[in-house]
């Protein structure tokens, strides 16, 4: 006869500390209820998850589903800290792309950049490079 899995959970997992039903269906080897407020260690940022137990015992993650953005066409004034005059404005509401925009600031990195713009209502401003194609 073979040895069972034995399943071991954590308490806390990401600064979450788990309730008896998230236990439970771990050692079940089912998955979690959603989950709200894990902190995650790459970012600082709070998340929600589904849980279940891998091979080793390592916690797994499921996200769910996001909904899409909606930016009911409301096209910015200005884009990383450049502000569009009125020819971009009116470019960026046609679907038109602009002429090149300079020194767009990096909200990441904090460096500027060069690209041409263009309007989606789902994705927002969407940045082409010189040089792409």
């Amino acid at each position: 006869m073979e040895a069972l899995d034995k399943r071991e959970v954590p308490e806390v997992v990401l600064g979450k500390t788990l309730d008896e039903a998230a236990k439970q269906a771990l050692l079940e080897g089912k998955e979690t209820e959603l989950i709200s407020g894990f902190i995650s260690q790459k970012t600082g940022k709070p998340f929600d998850a589904y849980l279940s137990l891998g091979d080793n015992n390592q916690i797994k993650y499921r996200f769910p589903k996001r909904e899409p953005k909606k930016y009911e066409n409301t096209v910015p004034s200005k884009v990383g800290g450049v502000e569009l005059d009125e020819e971009d404005i009116e470019d960026l509401t046609a679907g038109r792309e602009t002429k090149l925009i300079m020194g767009i600031e990096s909200k990441k990195k904090g460096k500027t950049y060069d690209a041409y713009l263009k309007w989606s209502p789902t994705k927002g401003i969407i940045f082409r490079f010189p040089g792409q194609d």
